[in-house]
């Protein structure tokens, strides 16, 4: 029989019901969810309006309510109309699997710990809401928790891979907090070990077997891995980039530029992979190749900035605190780099007045005060106006925020010379010495300053 047909003549006899008992409410709930099925929203309002005014209460009006609200994508209204019916109802299973169901239409998830340990109170055996659970849990303060609800998950159900995944990676994030780590490791390996088989998660799976290598400091190891996951399209993009940075730490520039390339057409970190693709060219000394690639990334990383900040910004209207915490941080984060790019810009193209470079040199700073190098090269245009008290303080403020910059020490050590301050450049000389043991112009004048 069609399904339509079997609706109308299931609501032809729940009418029929309903004009012999009016305040009948499973009755009442039978024909709001074949108005449900129909798309018949008006008819439900009209029909629970109709008993409430009637003096009928129910927590399953609210439920119906909210029902149609989720129906009609008024994700508030639905909010409102659930937690009514729990309120009025606590131990009632569907209403809180609803409440769920609406919070992740609503996109805020990050609400659902309440329900979620509800639905476990009232059904111990749900799998599926411990796996929800866990994925609340993003502080590493609390992956305990996580794993034990992972664990819980893949009791209950044994096939739920993603569970099997997730717990998988979350034993390796907690892996440095390991007493017994050779056997920890060996035992993540293993429960990645059967996911290799599924064609689902074989390449993610690679890649986090590559990551896993590399917090062993297997890195040929990690780097099969890795370059067995850039076969997958899901992935490409993702181990390209961490490949790249590997061979940029090796100083493998040609071999790191292919791999931000590849990344870059995967679409993944486009505005990191082309400042790092600038700073090859720069090191490469290929200033006008540098010079256009950071172009690039300025207007990428600026796109960037913004698109993070407008989702912080939602994620808070949301109350998704922790989540837009961690977008602002990543904004931040992005803004320290669009520092660097002008940085660079200015190295390879400083405006060609000395007041200009100056201004342009304190805007970069403005960005992000944390640029060591910034300070430097200020550092070094006071000097040309001989403002030597100036230039000393951004030579210090670069010590301060990056001890090991060998230059800035120079500068200092020379400045406390010239000033007659033997013993703070012999001690600036000997930082050198100590970060660099063949630097000429130190050897020869702490020679010099202790004798």
């Amino acid at each position: 029989m069609d399904n339509n047909i079997s609706n109308e003549l299931a609501l032809f006899h729940l009418r029929k019901s309903l004009s012999i008992d009016a305040n009948h409410i499973p009755t009442i709930s039978l024909i709001c969810e074949i108005y449900l099925i129909n798309k018949k929203f008006d008819m439900i309002d009209d029909l629970i309006v109709n008993s409430i005014k009637r003096g009928l209460k129910s927590s399953e009006f609210h439920y119906l309510l909210a029902k149609k609200n989720l129906y009609c994508s008024s994700f508030e209204k639905a909010k409102f109309q659930i937690d009514q019916a729990i309120n009025a109802e606590k131990n009632i299973l569907k209403y809180y699997k609803l409440a769920i169901k609406i919070l992740q239409n609503y996109n805020a998830e990050h609400l659902a710990s309440p329900y979620l340990e509800m639905i476990i109170k009232l059904d111990p055996n749900d799998g599926n809401a411990y796996y929800l659970l866990s994925k609340l849990i993003t502080q590493k303060e609390n992956y305990k928790k996580k794993i034990s609800l992972l664990e819980v998950t893949n009791d209950l159900i044994s096939d739920h891979h993603q569970a099997q995944f997730d717990l998988a990676v979350s034993h390796m994030d907690t892996l440095h907090e390991s007493n017994d780590s050779q056997n920890d490791y060996l035992k993540i390996k293993n429960m990645f070990s059967p996911l290799l088989r599924i064609d689902q998660y074989r390449p993610k799976v690679l890649y986090k077997l590559g990551e896993l290598e590399l917090i062993k400091n297997n890195f040929p190891e990690a780097i099969k891995l890795l370059e067995e996951s850039t076969k997958h399209d899901e992935t490409k993009g993702i181990a390209s980039y961490k490949i790249a940075n590997l061979k940029l730490l090796n100083e493998d520039f040609k071999s790191a530029n292919l791999y931000f390339k590849k990344s870059f057409e995967c679409e993944f970190r486009q505005a990191e992979c082309s400042f790092n693709i600038a700073l090859i060219h720069f090191q490469g000394e290929k200033p006008q190749r540098a010079f256009e690639e950071f172009k690039k990334a300025e207007l990428l990383l600026n796109l960037e900035k913004k698109e993070l900040e407008k989702k912080s910004k939602k994620s808070a209207n949301l109350n998704d605190f922790d989540r837009a915490r961690q977008l602002y941080t990543d904004s931040l984060n992005i803004r320290k780099l669009i520092s660097k790019t002008h940085l660079y810009i200015h190295k390879i193209n400083p405006p060609s007045s000395l007041d200009d470079q100056q201004k342009n040199l304190m805007k970069i700073i403005d960005l992000d005060f944390d640029n060591f190098e910034a300070h430097y090269e200020l550092g070094i245009h006071y000097l040309s106006f001989k403002e030597i008290d100036k230039a000393q303080k951004s030579f210090e403020y670069a010590c301060e925020l990056n001890w090991e910059h060998i230059n800035s020490h120079l500068q200092l050590a020379r400045i406390s010379l010239m000033k007659k301050k033997r013993e703070k450049s012999k001690m600036h000389y000997q930082i050198v010495l100590d970060l660099e043991p063949n630097n000429k112009e130190a050897i020869r004048n702490t020679e010099l300053l202790v004798n």
